[in-house]
């Protein structure tokens, strides 16, 4: 989807999607009260779930613990919507967990959306943080519906999840995974089929408190972490110093210097290699990552996939929310400005300030690059 078919996309969202909201929501408040929708996780047998995930390849790639602790936790067939040109990424992610993938930019989308209104997912999980319509397509689908308690499409869901801007976004996304399962246990377990019962004495009557999500997400998260760098075959390659990954699709988060960067870098003797720049295959670009003692980048997909692998990695963010979505091992490199991060969710307004945040001096980036460098050969 290009960048110009995502700005109508969200044009979309906000004017249709938000009216077609509004009308979903009467006709169900009309027709199925609270009572209703509690009614209804008691009595459904879990066989199939679809996760929808709109947008970039970050989040597709921040969705592995999620799916990993649904494929362990219900076992059923987990079927997967997002966009077209992540579908490599998801794959790559989730192969032999995610039984189906499908897109929405696409005209087999009509298909699949009449198809699944028929049959009916047991339960469809809205994973966007923001944009309204995958709910209005998920409550037409779906049986039981779960998403975020944020914007007022939290009116249509009948399992919410609170949403936190202070907790990194695997951790969000987590939440909605354990608050199904909560939901599912409070609400009578022993109505799922044998084989899918959640471990009683595991879960019953624990408290689904902050505490408890740290400790299952960075228990996921380790799983997310040896589960990726499984999937990756081994290729003697040659060993490198530093992989970087400069590109990203949107401006305000691009880093101007970085030309100057790696050539400084270069200059100091170091192995490294750009990529980003050419069409390689996820596992090519899996290898290249693993091959290497660090990443280094601007807040991208590549970031996102080079942490979950378990790669030390220094980010260089500006514009958007670094609680959520820095990485978890290695350094973040930031200004400390009043106006950053100034993204809303995922979205980052214009800047007048011409991305004074990211201007930041490569002697600097250099100087945590060696000093991460040192300390993973031990020096």
């Amino acid at each position: 989807m290009s960048s110009f078919e995502q700005k109508i996309l969200k044009k979309l969202d906000a004017t249709v999607g938000k009216f077609l909201i509004e009308v979903l929501c009467f006709i169900w408040k009309k027709n199925f009260g609270e009572k209703e929708k509690v009614e209804k996780t008691k009595k459904i047998g879990i066989k199939n779930v679809l996760v929808i995930r709109p947008g970039g390849l970050g989040d597709t790639i921040l969705l592995t613990p999620l799916i990993i602790f649904l494929k362990d936790k219900l076992n059923v067939q987990i079927d997967f919507l997002g966009e077209k040109r992540n579908i490599e990424g998801a794959r790559f992610c989730y192969r032999n967990l995610v039984s189906n993938f499908f897109v929405y930019d696409s005209l087999n989308f009509i298909f699949f959306f009449f198809k699944s209104a028929v049959r009916k997912y047991d339960i469809v999980i809205d994973t966007e943080q923001s944009f309204l319509l995958p709910a209005f397509f998920g409550r037409i689908i779906g049986k039981i519906l779960v998403g975020f308690d944020t914007t007022e499409k939290k009116k249509l869901f009948d399992i919410k999840a609170e949403y936190l801007f202070s907790e990194h976004e695997t951790k969000n996304f987590i939440r909605l995974g354990e608050k199904i399962l909560s939901e599912l246990e409070r609400n009578h377990e022993e109505n799922l089929r044998e084989d899918q019962k959640v471990n009683e004495q595991k879960f019953k009557g624990k408290e689904y408190d902050g505490f408890s999500i740290r400790n299952l997400s960075d228990e996921l998260i380790r799983k997310s972490r040896d589960f990726l760098k499984e999937k990756v075959k081994f290729i003697d390659r040659e060993k490198l110093d530093i992989v970087f990954a400069p590109f990203t699709t949107k401006w305000e988060k691009s880093y101007d210097e970085f030309d100057q960067l790696i050539e400084a870098v270069k200059d100091k003797g170091y192995k490294v290699k750009v990529i980003g720049n050419r069409k390689l295959s996820f596992e090519e670009i899996a290898q290249t990552i693993l091959s290497a003692k660090i990443f280094v980048g601007v807040d991208n997909g590549l970031m996102h996939l080079a942490y979950m692998m378990g790669k030390k990695v220094v980010a260089i963010f500006g514009p958007s929310n670094h609680i959520k979505w820095g990485p978890l091992m290695g350094e973040i490199i930031r200004k400390n400005l009043w106006c950053s991060p100034c993204s809303n969710f995922a979205e980052i307004p214009p800047c007048s300030r011409n991305k004074e945040c990211m201007r930041i001096e490569k002697e600097k980036i250099i100087e945590v690059i060696e000093r991460i460098l040192n300390q993973e050969t031990g020096i």
